[in-house]
């Protein structure tokens, strides 16, 4: 099973090693990302902690902003282990996410867990070659963090105990194309209908292209560096922003939007109605 992690190259250099065969061919994990890494390696205990690096960015993290760090985890013992919590002295928060359900819905979880020598459980419809349906949200950074310097996270696991690593902040480069998504949109198992269930109502948001609305939530990170995904506090409804300030539409902040649905807008972000941001302020 190939796992891409971080970036590559499009001229045909891998930057990441970014195959973690490990996790299911039972492959020596400690061959792996020993060169050509985008992110840093560590160990703590059994477990190996390999690639972390916050998403790539060509300008500086601000104060007050967020960022999505990628990382793989795998682990050498007999017994089940977790990542049971996330942190930096550098940033408000540290949130784990994980889409467990392979769904395009990586919800935040207060544990990641790992199988006896192996990684994270396998999602249904998670797909060989795309990227690790886990990662961290960063939030509220205290400093300017800078590409091409690194950033302090530590990671409590369960058994293995604590370790503070520091994930290196890559810079964007031309050529630069993201991995593909560990869970792309269609992979989720279908669940059957429930007998004497009705069906959906037919006015949700994929039905009303070029529609206005005007939602209020907060903006999470996607499992991919430029997805910015809300859920509306009214409606429950999810959606992909597109356009709009990054500077007020930026993972951790709560804003109103105002803005037109576009359903036939591509996206890769796997996770619900498209969004384009006509105005979008803080609350």
């Amino acid at each position: 099973m190939r796992i891409w992690i971080g970036w590559s190259r499009q001229l045909g250099t891998v930057v990441a090693a970014g195959v973690f065969t490990a996790l299911m061919t039972g492959c020596n994990p400690q061959e792996l990302w020993e060169s050509q890494t985008v992110g840093t390696n560590a160990r703590v205990g059994d477990v190996l902690v390999r690639n972390l690096h916050l998403a790539a960015t060509e300008a500086a993290y601000r104060p007050g902003g967020g960022a999505m760090a990628y990382f793989a985890l795998y682990n050498e013992a007999r017994q089940p282990d977790a990542l049971i919590s996330a942190r930096s002295e550098q940033a408000q928060r540290v949130l784990l996410r994980w889409d467990r359900a392979c769904d395009g819905e990586a919800e935040v979880v207060d544990r990641i867990p790992l199988i006896p020598q192996g990684s994270v459980p396998v999602g249904p419809g998670q797909l060989p070659g795309g990227g690790t349906p886990y990662s961290l949200e960063i939030d509220g950074f205290k400093q300017v963090v800078r590409p091409g310097t690194t950033f302090p996270i530590t990671l409590t696991f369960e058994q293995a105990g604590e370790v503070t690593v520091e994930a290196k902040v890559q810079p964007t480069r031309v050529g630069d194309e993201p991995p593909p998504a560990a869970c792309p949109a269609g992979t989720s198992t279908p669940q059957p209908p429930v007998e004497g269930t009705p069906p959906p109502p037919m006015d949700g948001p994929e039905h009303d292209a070029g529609k206005e609305i005007t939602v209020t939530g907060i903006v999470r990170a996607g499992q991919q560096p430029d997805c910015r995904l809300l859920t509306g506090e009214e409606d429950g409804r999810h959606y992909v922003l597109i356009d709009g300030d990054p500077a007020i539409v930026r993972p951790g902040a709560t804003v109103v939007v105002r803005g037109r649905l576009e359903p036939d807008v591509p996206t890769h972000c796997a996770h619900g109605a498209v969004l384009r941001v006509i105005n979008a302020i803080p609350r």
